[in-house]
């Protein structure tokens, strides 16, 4: 993925996903791809992201992905019920400073940090 090569990485992780549906780690990382594809595959990434979540609600990274996915959409008030939801999940991880930060960052306003 870090290569951008996103065409490739799809595929694999979809390959993965038919053979382990309830890898919450491989939904993460679709969903990842689909925000470095483009804007149209929003709604696919927001989609891999919620399903993470479902699979691993303490997965808050995803917490913090999806957050980033509805603030690309214009989606703002998704966006920081995400990083709340992510934040409050577990306030003492990376992650959910990360998302206390995205939100303070947002209401600046200023655009949320990418980390991957």
């Amino acid at each position: 993925m870090r290569q951008g090569r996103y065409d490739n990485a799809l595929a694999v992780l979809e390959r993965v996903l038919a053979e382990e549906p309830m890898n919450s780690l491989a939904r993460a990382n679709l969903g990842y791809v689909c925000l470095r594809r483009s804007k149209r595959d929003l709604i696919s990434a927001q989609q891999s992201f919620e399903r993470c979540i479902s699979l691993a609600p303490n997965f808050v990274e995803a917490h913090y992905e999806l957050g980033r996915a509805h603030w690309l959409a214009g989606e703002l008030g998704d966006a920081e019920r995400a990083w709340k939801v992510g934040q409050s999940a577990n306030r003492f991880n990376v992650w959910g400073r990360r998302c206390g930060e995205a939100i303070r960052q947002v209401r600046a306003p200023q655009e949320p940090r990418s980390y991957s």
